[in-house]
């Protein structure tokens, strides 16, 4: 048998202490990077772009022409988002998957996977769309012109951006103590709540609520086990539409 050299899978562990908060220019809230690509680009040139928002008060959202946004709910009592236009998003129909049993292990919970308004034939005329649910993820076009409204104060909110005509894609759940082999796309994996095991190139890494893992050349030996009933995971998937 050949023995093939051991290859580690580069991860980039963000801790929750470690991230930076940029406020706001409205003053409405601050946000934390988690990673963008490519590394060290702006919001002219980036594809994709992960972060973490504090929003403390109501207002307008920025508009981002080309964008597709998926927003999902940390923390907090949640908010509502009105759209001004058709430009909405809306839940794929696929959104919700049963957990199921495997050769007796449990291979995952998958919630919230969403679609763009603007590549579906099914969109309707949503006029709002109230966030209430922890880490359930809602699409939108970043051309809508949305104004949220919070339900009973401030809230922290998990953004995904990818700039569509450069790549796709989602934003999935994964809960309890489910253990989930990461697919090939695999990109990110953010912990809403509580700790989770990351088996990636014969190394372990621990993450607790807050943290990050972005996993830069993912591989076949992903592995990612919560470590309490109620661990939540949001894992970030990209496919870039060139090589």
């Amino acid at each position: 048998m050949i023995e093939l050299p051991s290859s580690p899978t580069p991860v980039r562990i963000r801790r929750s202490a470690d991230l930076h908060a940029t406020p706001w220019k409205n003053g409405g809230g601050v946000t934390r990077e988690l990673a963008a690509f490519p590394p060290h680009s702006n919001f002219a040139d980036f594809i994709w772009r992960v972060s973490v928002a504090d929003v403390h008060a109501d207002g307008a959202f920025s508009t981002f022409p080309g964008i597709d946004r998926q927003i999902a709910l940390l923390d907090g009592a949640g908010l509502t988002l009105r759209f001004d236009d058709r430009a909405d998003g809306h839940p794929d129909e696929r959104a919700h998957e049963r957990t199921h049993e495997r050769g007796g292990e449990r291979t995952g919970e998958h919630a919230g996977v969403y679609t763009n308004a603007y590549a579906s034939e099914h969109a309707h005329e949503r006029r709002e769309q109230a966030l209430v649910e922890i880490g359930v993820p809602f699409a939108f076009p970043g051309e809508a012109q949305v104004h949220a409204k919070l339900t009973d104060g401030p809230t922290r909110d998990f953004n995904l951006m990818v700039r569509r005509d450069d790549a796709s894609g989602s934003v999935t759940t994964c809960r309890g103590t489910a253990s989930q082999w990461l697919p090939p796309d695999a990109t990110l994996l953010y912990v809403v709540r509580g700790a989770t095991a990351l088996y990636a190139g014969g190394e372990m890494h621990i993450l607790n609520t807050g943290d990050s893992a972005q996993l830069t050349e993912p591989g076949p030996y992903l592995r990612c086990i919560g470590q309490q009933d109620d661990a939540l995971v949001l894992l970030v998937r990209i496919q870039l539409k060139y090589e």
